[in-house]
Protein backbone atom coordinates (compact mmCIF):
# COMPACT_ATOMS: atom_id res chain seq x y z
CA UNK A 1 0.00 0.00 0.00
CA UNK A 2 1.03 3.63 0.20
CA UNK A 3 3.50 4.20 2.38
CA UNK A 4 2.74 7.51 2.53
CA UNK A 5 -0.80 6.92 3.74
CA UNK A 6 -1.36 4.31 5.86
CA UNK A 7 1.94 2.02 5.83
CA UNK A 8 1.66 -1.52 5.57
CA UNK A 9 -1.29 -3.91 6.26
CA UNK A 10 -0.52 -7.14 7.72
CA UNK A 11 -2.78 -9.95 7.22
CA UNK A 12 -5.81 -10.08 5.13
CA UNK A 13 -8.96 -8.49 4.23
CA UNK A 14 -12.60 -9.47 4.51
CA UNK A 15 -14.70 -8.26 0.99
CA UNK A 16 -18.36 -9.34 0.88
CA UNK A 17 -17.15 -13.04 2.15
CA UNK A 18 -13.98 -13.31 -0.22
CA UNK A 19 -10.73 -12.99 1.86
CA UNK A 20 -7.80 -10.93 0.55
CA UNK A 21 -4.03 -10.27 1.03
CA UNK A 22 -3.00 -6.76 1.06
CA UNK A 23 0.25 -6.09 -0.74
CA UNK A 24 3.01 -3.70 0.08
CA UNK A 25 4.73 -3.21 -3.05
CA UNK A 26 4.46 0.64 -4.73
CA UNK A 27 8.22 2.45 -5.47
CA UNK A 28 7.30 5.72 -5.65
CA UNK A 29 9.29 6.47 -8.71
CA UNK A 30 6.01 3.97 -10.36
CA UNK A 31 3.01 5.32 -9.12
CA UNK A 32 -0.07 6.30 -11.51
CA UNK A 33 -3.67 7.07 -10.94
CA UNK A 34 -7.05 5.14 -11.83
CA UNK A 35 -10.06 7.60 -12.38
CA UNK A 36 -13.52 7.96 -13.47
CA UNK A 37 -17.51 8.70 -12.36
CA UNK A 38 -19.57 6.27 -11.20
CA UNK A 39 -23.45 6.51 -11.93
CA UNK A 40 -25.66 6.88 -10.38
CA UNK A 41 -23.47 8.75 -7.85
CA UNK A 42 -26.05 8.03 -4.87
CA UNK A 43 -25.08 4.39 -4.71
CA UNK A 44 -21.89 5.67 -3.10
CA UNK A 45 -19.80 2.24 -4.00
CA UNK A 46 -16.60 1.31 -1.97
CA UNK A 47 -14.06 0.65 -5.04
CA UNK A 48 -11.47 -2.32 -4.46
CA UNK A 49 -8.37 -2.43 -6.84
CA UNK A 50 -7.12 -5.92 -7.23
CA UNK A 51 -3.83 -7.48 -8.82
CA UNK A 52 -5.30 -11.15 -8.40
CA UNK A 53 -6.33 -11.89 -4.64
CA UNK A 54 -4.04 -9.00 -3.58
CA UNK A 55 -5.52 -5.59 -2.36
CA UNK A 56 -4.07 -2.85 -4.21
CA UNK A 57 -5.97 0.29 -3.14
CA UNK A 58 -9.29 0.64 -2.02
CA UNK A 59 -11.08 4.10 -2.66
CA UNK A 60 -14.87 5.75 -2.00
CA UNK A 61 -16.64 7.83 -4.81
CA UNK A 62 -17.04 10.91 -3.63
CA UNK A 63 -21.11 12.41 -3.24
CA UNK A 64 -20.80 13.58 -7.16
CA UNK A 65 -19.44 10.06 -8.00
CA UNK A 66 -15.99 10.74 -8.65
CA UNK A 67 -12.99 8.63 -7.41
CA UNK A 68 -9.12 9.21 -7.80
CA UNK A 69 -7.29 5.59 -6.93
CA UNK A 70 -3.35 5.92 -6.39
CA UNK A 71 -1.13 2.86 -7.48
CA UNK A 72 1.65 1.46 -9.14
CA UNK A 73 2.18 0.40 -12.57
CA UNK A 74 0.35 -2.49 -13.61
CA UNK A 75 -2.70 -4.65 -14.52
CA UNK A 76 -5.86 -4.57 -12.15
CA UNK A 77 -9.45 -5.83 -11.82
CA UNK A 78 -11.63 -2.85 -10.32
CA UNK A 79 -14.51 -4.24 -8.34
CA UNK A 80 -17.34 -1.38 -7.14
CA UNK A 81 -19.40 -2.37 -4.18
CA UNK A 82 -22.52 0.03 -3.45
CA UNK A 83 -22.63 1.21 0.35
CA UNK A 84 -26.43 1.77 -0.57
CA UNK A 85 -29.00 -0.92 -0.75
CA UNK A 86 -30.27 -2.16 -4.13
CA UNK A 87 -27.58 -1.63 -6.22
CA UNK A 88 -25.51 -4.39 -7.92
CA UNK A 89 -21.42 -4.98 -7.92
CA UNK A 90 -19.84 -3.96 -10.86
CA UNK A 91 -16.76 -5.46 -12.00
CA UNK A 92 -13.80 -3.85 -14.58
CA UNK A 93 -11.29 -6.02 -15.55
CA UNK A 94 -7.75 -5.85 -17.25
CA UNK A 95 -7.27 -1.94 -16.25
CA UNK A 96 -3.93 -1.68 -17.56
CA UNK A 97 -1.89 1.83 -16.32
CA UNK A 98 2.01 3.15 -17.16
CA UNK A 99 3.82 5.09 -14.67
CA UNK A 100 2.91 8.54 -14.34
CA UNK A 101 -0.43 7.62 -16.24
CA UNK A 102 -3.60 8.62 -14.90
CA UNK A 103 -5.54 6.55 -16.77
CA UNK A 104 -9.45 7.57 -17.17
CA UNK A 105 -11.85 4.21 -17.07
CA UNK A 106 -14.81 6.77 -18.07
CA UNK A 107 -18.35 6.55 -16.57
CA UNK A 108 -19.26 3.61 -14.68
CA UNK A 109 -22.80 2.58 -14.44
CA UNK A 110 -24.02 0.91 -11.42
CA UNK A 111 -26.71 -1.34 -12.07
CA UNK A 112 -29.72 -1.57 -9.59
CA UNK A 113 -30.49 -5.19 -8.40
CA UNK A 114 -29.38 -7.44 -5.58
CA UNK A 115 -25.79 -7.00 -4.58
CA UNK A 116 -23.18 -10.07 -5.04
CA UNK A 117 -19.93 -11.08 -5.50
CA UNK A 118 -19.30 -14.30 -7.32
CA UNK A 119 -16.11 -16.19 -5.89
CA UNK A 120 -15.74 -18.29 -9.38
Amino acid sequence: MFRQYIGLIVGGLFLTGLMFHSVDTLELGESAQITGTVEPAESFPSIWVMDDADLVERGEATREGDFTLHVPAGEYNLYFEPTVEGYEVKYVTDVAVSPGENKDVGPIEISEGTPHLDNN
